[in-house]
């Protein structure tokens, strides 16, 4: 998990080893807005997913949310309903 990319002097800082491999990632319309698909992945064991955003408490809100859609589709998967 990386909270910040921001290093002490203030720049953003990112190593690529913090992330995995794929065949394609595209961005695609779909409604009113935009989804980032990762395909071919090399590891399925684990994926990345990067949040950025303008401050921490919004960090916090969308991990929230994310964990929460993570739960839903795991319990769908689950029970194939």
């Amino acid at each position: 998990l990386v909270l910040t990319m921001a290093d002490a002097d203030g720049s953003e800082v990112f190593d690529p080893e913090w992330l995995g491999e794929a065949r394609e990632v595209s961005e695609e319309r779909i409604g009113d807005g935009e989804i980032i698909y990762v395909k071919g992945c090399v590891k399925t064991a684990a994926q990345t997913i990067v949040l950025r955003g303008a401050n921490e408490y919004f960090l916090d809100e969308v991990e929230r949310s994310l964990i929460d859609v993570l739960s839903t589709i795991k319990r769908t998967l689950e029970t194939n309903t």
